[in-house]
């Protein structure tokens, strides 16, 4: 089994769809990269832990591969509204990607040539990418920067944060997770 984190959307909405995704074995929600070891959710939101929130997923890479996940994730995440390069980075929900192995990096550069030769993504570089929102109306585009990076440590949430859609299923969603089911990208529940 191998494992990714990712954030930048709503992890309950991160969670719940990779729950339903082939190849997918478990899905954890929690804090990536804390200076602090065990930090409060007020230290998290105080931005001084550098943690992000994020989904630790674990998968079978002989059912699917980094590349098959970064589809999904790449067709869920948006734009952040008016932020910068900076404040996008410091985000306790930054669109990251954390990796755990050389081989991981590899797979993440290709799936980014990938984007490039598709037009979505116009710039890459180590460790970064940045991703044209091409599905916006009027004169200005909006960026997204996804930054990709070495998973330090991941410190699981609380039991009342896993799994949290399912067990709030009025909950609001950042995401449109019937959409994706009906579209065949995640199973139905």
């Amino acid at each position: 089994m191998k494992s990714i984190i990712l954030s930048g959307i709503s992890v309950y909405d991160l969670q719940e769809a990779f729950s339903r995704y082939k190849g997918v074995v478990d899905t954890k929600v929690g804090y990536v990269n804390s200076d602090i070891q065990k930090p409060s959710l007020e230290e998290l939101k105080s931005g001084k832990t550098g943690a992000a929130l994020g989904v630790k997923i674990t998968y079978n890479p002989n059912k699917i591969d980094i590349c098959d996940i970064l589809a999904l994730y790449f067709k869920m995440l948006r734009p952040k509204d008016e932020k910068t390069r900076e404040e996008q980075a410091r985000d306790l929900k930054r669109s990251c990607i954390f990796y755990y192995s050389g081989e991981d990096v590899m797979q993440i550069e290709y799936y980014v040539k990938f984007m490039q030769n598709r037009g979505v993504q116009s710039i890459a570089t180590t460790g970064e990418m940045l991703v044209n929102d091409t599905k916006r109306e009027g004169p200005e585009p909006r960026y997204l920067y996804v930054n990709y990076v070495k998973a330090v440590n991941f410190i699981e949430a609380p039991e009342e944060e896993q799994n949290y859609l399912r067990k709030n299923p009025d909950a609001p969603r950042e995401i449109d997770l019937d959409a994706l089911a009906e579209d065949g990208f995640i199973a139905k529940l």
